[in-house]
């Protein structure tokens, strides 16, 4: 988890005001710098070494600060364990992977729900296209609104779309309510056109 102490830490800051008054200072010095070395026409000047040194040495001091800033920044880590920023918090691994079990539990009972029911109700008998039909069946597109009847797009064969049109039938025999209302799903097959 990010350390909030990164972004807030004093270090932070005076680091970034070192850094901002030693490009001020460098910004001048260099000015200091380009004056003496750069005498009036016909004016002899000799820049020794000890001269820019001499210039040169403040910078050289808040350079040395904002390299300790910098460390000091650099030592706070960047992210932390969960228990460390909040102790009060706990991840929950196990809840998500069970609940994507439930999920899939659910998955599977409904498709074999409807394998079973289109193998006992309707022209499809082959267990393996069974299942092949159901899975084609419940990526296929459709209009499913709980305020209206379901349409449900024609699958590529007419015998597929047959079947479905007659588990369309069954469904909506049932006489299912969505959840909440008293409206009864109704499902069937577009027709072409």
């Amino acid at each position: 988890m990010p350390n909030p102490a990164k972004d807030k830490a004093k270090r932070k800051r005076k680091r970034d005001l070192l850094a901002a008054q030693l490009n001020s200072l460098v910004a001048t010095v260099e000015s200091q710098e380009l004056a003496l070395s750069t005498p009036d026409p016909g004016e002899p000047r000799l820049v020794t070494n000890a001269m820019l040194n001499e210039l040169n040495a403040p910078v050289i001091k808040l350079e040395k600060h904002l390299a300790k800033a910098n460390q000091a920044y650099q030592a706070i880590p960047a992210r932390l364990p969960l228990g460390e920023v909040n102790p009060e918090q706990v991840v929950l691994d196990t809840e998500p992977k069970q609940l994507l079990h439930v999920f899939r539990m659910a998955a599977y009972n409904v498709s074999m729900m409807l394998a079973t029911e289109v193998r006992v109700n309707t022209g499809l008998k082959a267990k393996n296209y069974t299942h092949q039909f159901v899975r084609q069946a419940l990526i296929q597109s459709g209009d499913l609104d709980p305020r209206q009847e379901g349409f449900l797009d024609q699958l590529p064969t007419g015998r597929a779309t047959r079947v479905l049109g007659e588990l369309c039938e069954r469904l909506t025999a049932t006489g299912t309510v969505y959840p909440g209302t008293d409206r009864v799903l109704r499902y069937r097959v577009k027709t072409r056109g």
